[in-house]
């Protein structure tokens, strides 16, 4: 019962704009914490323990908590947070660490969110073949979604039947950022390739063949979407996370040149289709790559190092970058233009965060992913789930680099649910 409710609701959640607004926070927090107290309430009524406790991921479990008392003491007043100079010599003080304490507190409503869904799906994924019936549900939601981006696009450029009001004649699906969307899709993809790669299916049929032109298509369909999208870190993040899937995956299948050579030639094929189809428009911005919109770049990550210089240790506040930022603005940076996100996830953890406590998510996924590797390498059945995790992790250390894709609930909780999914099989050893 709980893989049914996590199934609709992960496949509903990226509807409402990609759940990218502090009602749809709050909507999805009321919603884990309703799951969560009804299954902790079914088990504690039966006598049962859990599947899956967080003891089996302890360092990661730790470096959570951390982040969590971290964003905590950042949003209470308690006035030990250093001034900030202003160019004519003013100085800035807040009560608090975080410039902006109410943002900071919905940052870690989102976060405890992420944990509650992480911990759930560990539940559900304790049984191989139910995390595997969750990973190809997983994969068709994202195909149907980006079905559903392709015929807004072809059918008047809408969002959900609304005229899109930025990035039109792009794909842009429930989302309103195309990049986002491109992110969302590229997670679908690592799904699809890791999928290629294990021979156990719950939902797909058992017939060798049929299970692969059905994994194609569907990654087909993926691949058109994310061109459509026209974002060029996009293509590249769905790459990067394709091929570390199918490398890892197939490599514990132990393919044989003939399958190696197949992938290959299959891959090439779906990729030149794909970009006849409607890859002009990212290679027309790969192509024309404005000067202006580089240097642009370049100045705003220049000021957000300035920011992270400022308060190395202390940072802004957990999601205080819009409030924040303003202080550093300044040409040649346009302002012209409201720079509420960095365009860089690692920036903007720094930035908010400090170096320390930013960098505590990126050594929990760290730690992750080295134990994605070492179940991958164990599992004698359902890999995939393992194979996806690895992937995702690859789409979004890449894309983060330059774009905010991961400060978008529905590719975050998505990306949570693959990691989850992967994890899991850590501890579920053959007969349990």
């Amino acid at each position: 019962m709980l893989a049914v409710v996590i199934a609709v609701w992960l496949l509903l959640m990226p509807l409402p704009l990609g759940s990218a607004r502090p009602a749809y926070w709050l909507l999805n927090a009321i919603a884990v914490g309703a799951i969560a107290a009804w299954y902790w309430w079914s088990l504690a009524r039966m006598g049962a323990g859990v599947r899956f406790g967080l003891r089996a991921v302890p360092l990661a479990t730790l470096l959570y908590l951390l982040l969590i008392g971290w964003i905590v003491l950042q949003a209470l007043p308690l006035g030990v947070a250093p001034a900030i100079s202003l160019a004519d010599g003013q100085q800035l003080v807040w009560p608090s660490i975080s410039v902006a304490s109410d943002t900071s507190w919905l940052v870690l409503l989102q976060i405890l969110t992420y944990g509650s869904c992480f911990a759930l799906i560990m539940q559900v994924a304790a049984n191989r073949g139910r995390a595997q019936l969750l990973l190809e549900l997983a994969f068709f939601c994202v195909v149907g979604y980006a079905l559903l981006g392709l015929v807004l696009l072809s059918e008047g450029d809408t969002l959900l039947g609304v005229k899109k009001w930025a990035y039109q004649g792009s794909a842009t699906g429930p989302f309103v950022n195309r990049n986002s969307f491109a992110t969302f899709l590229a997670l679908g993809a690592t799904v699809g390739a890791a999928l290629l790669t294990c021979a156990n299916t719950r939902l797909l049929p058992h017939s060798r063949w049929m299970r692969v032109v059905l994994l194609l298509a569907g990654l087909l369909i993926i691949g058109t979407a994310i061109l459509a999208t026209q974002s060029r870190m996009g293509a590249a993040a769905a790459a990067s996370g394709i091929l570390v899937a199918v490398l890892f995956g197939g490599t514990r299948a132990r393919w044989g040149l003939f399958r190696w050579g197949a992938v290959g030639v299959a891959t090439v094929i779906a990729g030149l289709a794909m970009a006849w189809a409607f890859g002009s428009g990212v290679l027309e911005r790969i192509i024309t790559i404005e000067a202006d919109s580089a240097d642009g770049r370049a100045a705003l990550y220049s000021q957000v190092l300035n920011m992270i210089r400022d308060r190395p240790l202390f940072g802004f506040g957990a999601g205080t970058f819009e409030q924040a930022f303003p202080l550093y603005h300044q040409l040649p940076l346009s302002t012209e233009v409201i720079w509420d996100k960095a365009h860089s996830t690692y920036l903007t953890l720094w930035a908010e965060l400090g170096v320390i406590g930013g960098s505590l998510p990126l050594l929990a996924i760290a730690i992750i992913a080295i134990q994605l590797v070492a179940s991958l390498m164990r599992s004698d059945e359902y890999w995939s789930p393992s194979a996806a995790g690895l992937g995702a992790i690859a789409v979004v250390a890449v894309h983060s680099l330059v774009d905010f894709s991961m400060e978008i609930q529905a590719v975050a909780l998505l990306f949570v649910a693959l990691l989850a999914l992967g994890i899991a099989q850590k501890r579920t050893e053959r007969g349990q």
